[in-house]
């Protein structure tokens, strides 16, 4: 029994653990590139460098097509504001000119709604009255007439040959001789 008994008391043996574990990892290290590597980065290099100046080009030719289609936007806008601040526009708007021989003024007046758009003294080339001439059957002598509608002021006035008469060279002036009254005919030799 005392066998037993020693045997009882020992202590339980516990393995001794080992001085050096082993495990498997992967870390991300430096290392020195093959040959082989070197060539095939540097052409990826040189393919990145050639994609990035062709995306830069074309960014650029597109920023330039914004560019103009954003200054063509401005320009509506300042155009159609500009419109909407006002109320108006221009236009070209049909006009009647009206030759007031009596006052000696020319009036612009706007046919769309009849407003008067500017008075001015005629010119002396709008002062002219243009006359009908009439010819006789002999066709030496003529009758100067004032278009319908028109008065005579008693001043003298200058004839002018119908279209498609020839001048003679010589010019006529119609005029009244001293004391007579106009009779609105005048004779043109």
């Amino acid at each position: 029994m005392k066998k037993e008994q020693e045997v009882a008391t020992e202590a339980p043996i516990i393995p001794e653990p080992p001085k050096v574990h082993l495990d498997k990892i992967r870390m991300n290290l430096q290392c020195i590139l093959s040959a082989e590597e070197l060539a095939e980065h540097s052409q990826q290099m040189a393919s990145a460098f050639a994609e990035v100046t062709r995306f830069e080009a074309d960014a650029k030719a597109a920023a330039n097509q914004f560019k103009a289609q954003i200054t063509g936007a401005e320009s509506k806008l300042s155009l159609h504001s500009g419109l909407v601040l006002s109320g108006k526009e221009m236009r070209d708007v049909s006009c009647e000119v009206r030759k007031d021989f009596g006052t000696g003024k020319c009036i612009i007046t706007r046919t769309d709604t009849g407003t008067v758009v500017s008075t001015r003294d005629m010119t002396t080339a709008e002062m002219q009255l243009e006359m009908k001439l009439d010819a006789d059957a002999t066709g030496e002598a003529a009758i100067a007439t004032l278009p319908e509608g028109e008065e005579d002021d008693g001043e003298a006035a200058i004839a002018t040959l119908p279209e498609g008469e020839e001048d003679d060279d010589e010019a006529a002036i119609a005029t009244l001789p001293e004391g007579e009254e106009d009779d609105d005919e005048a004779i043109v030799n």
